[in-house]
């Protein structure tokens, strides 16, 4: 009897272990998706002005729980030709650091450029795990 209530005490153990490993590794999928999507947008965005697509500026604002493309100069909240990602509702974007300040980057026409460098970080809600994305002068990005 002693036995069984030590192999099933082994079990309960291993399996415990097994299924925190899982939803830790579970939660940090959900956050590179993110990180994919936000990557995936500023991209399109830098793309779609050096494009001249409608003969614009395009930029993204960096919202807490979603990243919205907008055509323009600057962002205006509520226009109908902003198209908004929303985030895993695991996920936020828990720190935007621009120069000057804001939570928009403007592209450039012709160079694709933008002046508002800086960083912006995804995190988990619940969790420690963050990514940082730096925004260059370029306009392009790279998450750390």
């Amino acid at each position: 009897m002693i036995e069984i209530m030590l192999a099933i005490s082994l079990f309960l153990i291993i399996s415990a272990f097994s299924i925190v490993a899982f939803l830790s590794l579970h939660n940090r999928e959900i956050l590179q998706k993110d990180v994919l999507l936000v990557v995936s947008v500023i991209d399109e965005a830098r793309s779609n002005t050096l494009a001249s697509v409608e003969a614009t500026t395009y930029g993204v604002y960096f919202d807490t729980d979603s990243v919205i493309s907008f055509k323009g100069a600057t962002y205006v909240g509520e226009e109908d030709s902003n198209e908004i990602y929303e985030l895993h509702s695991k996920v936020e974007i828990s720190d935007v650091a621009l120069a000057g300040g804001g939570n928009e980057i403007v592209f450039e026409r012709l160079t694709g450029q933008v002046s508002e460098v800086g960083t912006v970080t995804l995190s988990l809600k619940d969790a420690f795990d963050s990514t940082l994305l730096t925004i260059s002068g370029t306009g392009t990005v790279a998450s750390e």
